[in-house]
């Protein structure tokens, strides 16, 4: 037999179903609520890319270009940390249209840009990631410009950088950070919870007068 204020499996149940509705209203509102925030929280970024080719002029024979070529492949390491680094950004900064610089700092447009390429390429692929489509695009194409310009001088005997078709709104991606649904089914459990516990009390409440 069960103890007086104790309630067995099919009071809770009794009273789950007396009180449902408020339970499922604490559930929606719990899920609106958290919803909203999370909706609050998510950013979204926008990547756009231009590509550079380092290259030479192989006059002086096809084993030099070898050579020239193979010493280009192995110091690409190194032209990704130049490119990314705060002498091209200075430049690049000085390169962006007056009402984006008014906006953004050098460091801003360092932080925004990231680099790769592929195995035994001649190819860098200039990555510039914002919050605005417009400011990504802008810097990818004038970090890829103050590469043609800088490079040859930090890196002596590299040769000339051609700079490949500009970065460009159309061709920009986007990535969303943050999920609203985990935030809304979160929200809605704990909802539910504290629809249940109210529910208890006023039941054990109603029980006791």
């Amino acid at each position: 037999m069960p103890k007086k204020n104790e309630y067995s499996l099919k009071d809770l149940a009794n009273i789950v179903a007396k009180y449902f509705v408020l339970i499922i209203a604490f559930a929606i509102v719990g899920g609106v609520v958290l919803g909203a925030y999370g909706k609050h929280k998510q950013t979204t970024t926008f990547t756009a890319t231009r590509s550079i080719l380092i290259n030479h002029n192989y006059s002086r024979g096809q084993k030099n270009a070898n050579s020239q070529v193979n010493a280009d492949i192995s110091l690409m390491p190194t032209y990704k940390e130049l490119v990314g680094g705060r002498t091209i950004a200075n430049r690049s900064y000085k390169l962006l249209a007056h009402k984006i610089r008014r906006s953004t700092t050098p460091e801003e447009v360092k932080s925004s840009i990231d680099t790769e390429s592929q195995p035994q390429s001649l190819v860098m692929t200039i990555k510039a990631t914002s919050s605005k489509k417009e400011n990504a695009v802008a810097f990818a194409n004038a970090t890829a410009v103050a590469a043609q310009k800088e490079l040859p001088k930090l890196q002596h005997g590299m040769g000339s950088i051609k700079v490949l078709s500009k970065a460009s709104e159309e061709n920009a991606t986007s990535s969303t950070h943050g999920s609203v649904k985990k935030y809304a089914l979160v929200g809605a459990a704990l909802g539910l919870i504290v629809g249940m516990v109210c529910s208890f009390v006023l039941a054990t409440w109603r029980h006791i007068l």
